[in-house]
């Protein structure tokens, strides 16, 4: 008999939460209840920072984006808040972070015709007030996070990719006042000697999908004990930055469902979409480095539809949880502190220790 039975949880008045018991206990530590927004054209929803964020892109020439954040409680901390700029022609929210005191900071490009960009960071704080617009250099942040409550760590690209130089800087760090601390990152980090070698860059004709000025895209970066590390599924590594935004290591990770290399330096298609992306990738309390777990999409792909994994670094690759996924589960959404923050249903969150699931994780080398 499996030691996953199936029960069902009443979480006061916030409705009805179906998850495993183990060993006749309940493994939920809080749970909660937010409103998800599914219509077509919004971002992923997640939990950053102890905040839940959900924002529209606004990908269509008109359209004005807007972007709300609900507390750990399931209070609304910022209602939705509309982001435009006079005389724009399309304004484009790409990625958002929780500060962890009750505000937010979204990336956004401000175009004024289909040939003319700025980039932005926007602080908004509670209930919905634009307290800041802070100019980057021509550098959209594919993914932001805020490290300290006090360093916006910005990775991304110039929004025209095709103009980017052939090595491009991928990450800008910043103050919650927009000043500029430090940029680095060269491309060239996240490619390994093989894929160097090979000459991986010139094997993309097109100017516009160079893969040096996209390996941001569609990745995550993830706050760590010893600094920040970023998940490329575009490169198929994961990085090690210091607290000073300095390169420690590249670790090549290929997709739970990709038998080929990490990287494939040999295909003519190096920017197909992969068909795996970092619907989140998160890391929990634990070892220096944060234990880190991994729940792909992959849609049309092996069943379960949703997996979880863990990084297991001495193998570099990513390792299905016995297990996994348990009963109700519909993905992993965030950590906070030593737990993981998983779905079930629509709308309901549930704050789960990994180890009473799966066992303790693996002492980290």
């Amino acid at each position: 008999m499996s030691k996953f039975v199936s029960a069902v949880f009443r979480i006061g008045a916030i409705g009805v939460f179906a998850f495993p018991m183990l060993s006749g206990q309940n493994i939920i530590q809080r749970s909660v209840k937010i409103p998800v927004d599914f219509r077509p054209g919004l971002s992923l929803d997640r939990w950053d920072n102890g905040y839940w964020i959900q924002y529209e892109r606004a990908e269509n020439p008109g359209d004005h984006p807007a972007i709300w954040m609900y507390d750990r409680d399931g209070k609304l901390v910022i209602r939705q808040t509309e982001i435009w700029f006079p005389g724009a022609y399309n304004v484009k929210l790409r990625s958002a972070a929780a500060v962890g005191d009750g505000s937010l900071i979204a990336s956004v490009e401000d175009w004024k015709s289909a040939a003319e960009v700025s980039t932005v960071l926007v602080r908004i704080k509670p209930p919905g007030r634009i307290s800041g617009v802070f100019p980057t250099s021509r550098f959209t942040a594919d993914s932001i996070v805020v490290r300290n409550r006090s360093e916006i760590w910005a990775f991304g690209a110039d929004p025209v990719r095709g103009d980017a130089p052939s090595n491009p800087d991928t990450l800008e760090r910043f103050s919650l006042d927009g000043k500029l601390l430090s940029k680095g990152l060269p491309a060239a980090n996240f490619f390994s000697d093989a894929d160097r070698s090979s000459g991986l860059p010139s094997k993309v004709q097109s100017n516009d999908y160079r893969p040096e000025t996209w390996v941001t895209y569609h990745g995550r970066a993830v706050v760590l004990d010893s600094g920040i590390g970023f998940f490329s599924p575009m490169a198929g590594c994961w990085l090690d930055l210091g607290p000073d935004g300095s390169f420690r290591s590249r670790l090549s990770l290929a997709s739970p469902f990709n038998t080929g290399s990490p990287s494939r330096p040999n295909s003519t298609s190096w920017f197909t979409p992969p068909a795996y992306y970092a619907r989140s990738i998160v890391a929990a309390a634990g070892a220096v480095f944060g234990e880190l777990y991994y729940s792909p999409t992959h849609p049309g792909g092996p069943a379960p539809p949703y997996g979880l994994f863990r990084l297991d670094r001495v193998a570099g690759r990513w390792v299905p949880l016995a297990g996994s996924p348990p009963e109700g589960y519909g993905g992993l959404f965030g950590a906070d502190g030593a737990d993981l923050i998983l779905r079930s249903g629509c709308c309901t969150y549930a704050w789960i220790n990994p180890s009473s699931l799966f066992g303790p994780a693996p002492a980290a080398p």
